[in-house]
């Protein structure tokens, strides 16, 4: 069986972490996207970024040795 792949040069990964508490209560989901520089966050003018703020979601970038590193380190959390 032979599958075809579309675009497969463009690729987008990500690390996803899912925590909780003792309790079992589950803490927000944390995303780690792959970035060079702070100019792959999202603009602080962008549409609609202060009800996303409002809603608890943060934006920071962690220069990583790595370029292009999407994985979860102690300095992204």
């Amino acid at each position: 069986m032979v599958v075809t792949i579309v675009a497969k040069d463009k690729k987008c990964a990500y690390s996803l972490l899912v925590a909780s508490t003792a309790d079992g209560d589950f803490l927000l989901f944390q995303q780690v996207w792959a970035g060079a520089s702070e100019h792959s966050l999202p603009s602080h003018n962008a549409h609609s970024m202060n009800n996303t703020i409002e809603h608890g979601f943060h934006f920071a970038f962690a220069k990583n040795d790595k370029k292009m590193s999407h994985y979860s380190t102690l300095k992204t959390m």
